[in-house]
């Protein structure tokens, strides 16, 4: 899911082991962060593991006085969690009732609206167990993982028939979700929860679409055609790309 991280033990694991951090850093340094205070490792311990691992990934850009009050700051920061624990969230389960709410919506744009926000809020709570149903993500994410084209419209719709509060009338990127159920029968399982993915499951659910998981990204692809695909289109791509520069050498050094 675009905004969140939802494999936090995976994330940090890779991060540490490849000494590569992609993107902007803050994330990962408090994964890691909660990973050390976890092991029981005091802040000035912490502090040090962070620093050397900052350091190896800057080398001689790094920056020792900036990088010591962010890393200060975000020990200080996530010090205040309930607990340290590293989140991996593998699957999400829809109740019965939250799938009847959605679909009385009777309008397919609106009812993946509701179900990408349900998805957002189901995983905030697993987060953070004291969550009433807020989540706070970026407007352009939620409707990116909609698989719409932004139009605060539709959040406004929501808004005017109580499913969602806002703060600001759809301006805000803090919203409650008001049909998020603490228990129910289960009646839809999300198991592939990387960008994108989540929807495709409402999509195959409401409209008999079939959708296969890449055997290289494990990204889920509409199975399209009879005959079973097993990459999505972008690395199958990549596929045709690496057979033809294979079939390119094998011509040169039959020449």
């Amino acid at each position: 899911m675009l905004g969140l991280i939802v494999n936090e033990k995976i994330i940090c694991e890779k991060a540490l082991a490849d000494k590569y951090i992609e993107g902007k850093p803050m994330k990962i340094i408090r994964l890691i962060i909660k990973k050390y205070l976890n092991e029981k490792l005091t802040k000035e311990q912490v502090f040090e593991k962070v620093d050397n691992f900052m350091k190896e990934i800057y080398k001689d850009k790094y920056n020792k006085s900036y990088w010591k009050k962010v890393i200060s700051d975000s020990i200080n920061t996530v010090s205040k969690y309930n607990n340290y624990n590293l989140i991996n969230i593998e699957k999400i389960d829809i109740y019965k009732e939250e799938l009847d709410i959605i679909e009385s919506l009777n309008d397919i744009r609106l009812e993946k609206l509701a179900f990408v926000l349900l998805i957002y809020a189901k995983i905030n709570k697993i987060i953070n167990p004291t969550s009433d149903g807020r989540i706070n993500i970026n407007l352009a994410y939620i409707f990116k993982e909609s698989k719409l084209v932004s139009d605060k419209k539709l959040l406004h719709k929501l808004v005017d028939i109580q499913y969602i509060l806002t703060s600001k009338i759809c301006d805000s990127t803090t919203m409650k979700i008001n049909y998020i159920n603490e228990e129910g029968e289960v009646r839809l399982t999300v198991f592939n929860l990387n960008d994108l993915n989540p929807i495709t499951y409402y999509l195959e659910y409401k409209l008999n679409e079939t959708y296969n998981n890449c055997e290289i990204c494990a990204s889920r692809f509409k199975q399209k055609s009879k005959k079973p695909r097993k990459y999505c289109n972008k690395c199958a791509k990549e596929i045709d790309k690496e057979k033809a520069k294979e079939r390119m050498k094998n011509i040169r050094n039959f020449q």
